[in-house]
C-alpha cells in the first residue's frame, strides 16, 4: 500500500488526478469565472463588463495553455467569452436607451 507523502511522490495515478482536480489554484480558473460574471453583468455596466469579460476570458485561456491545460478551465473561459459576446449587443442597447432617456 502506498502512503501519501507531503511532496506527493508516493501517490498513485488516480490519487494524483484527484489531487490535481481539487486544487483551487488551477492557472486561469479564477479569471475564467470572473469572465463569466463580467459577461453577465454587461447590461448593468453599460457594456464595460462585457468588454472586460472578453479580455479576461482570453487571458484565462492564455494562462491555462501556458501553465498546463485544464479542459474545465478552458471551457469556463470560452463560456465567459461567449456570454460576454452575447451580452455585448444587449449592453449597448441598454446603454443607448439609458442615454436617450437622460439626454432628452
Amino acid at each position: 500500500m502506498l502512503r501519501k507523502l507531503g511532496c506527493g511522490a508516493a501517490l498513485n495515478p488516480s490519487e494524483r488526478m484527484q489531487e490535481r482536480r481539487s486544487s483551487p489554484g488551477q492557472p486561469g480558473s479564477t479569471l475564467a469565472k470572473v469572465a463569466v460574471l463580467c459577461g453577465l453583468a454587461g447590461p448593468f455596466t453599460l457594456g464595460l463588463g462585457a468588454l472586460l469579460g472578453i479580455a479576461l476570458g482570453a487571458a484565462a485561456i492564455v494562462r491555462n495553455r501556458r501553465n498546463g491545460r485544464d479542459p474545465r478551465t478552458e471551457k469556463v473561459a470560452v463560456a465567459g467569452i461567449l456570454t460576454s459576446v452575447i451580452c455585448l449587443p444587449l449592453s449597448l442597447l441598454v446603454g443607448l436607451q439609458f442615454l436617450a432617456r437622460h439626454h432628452s
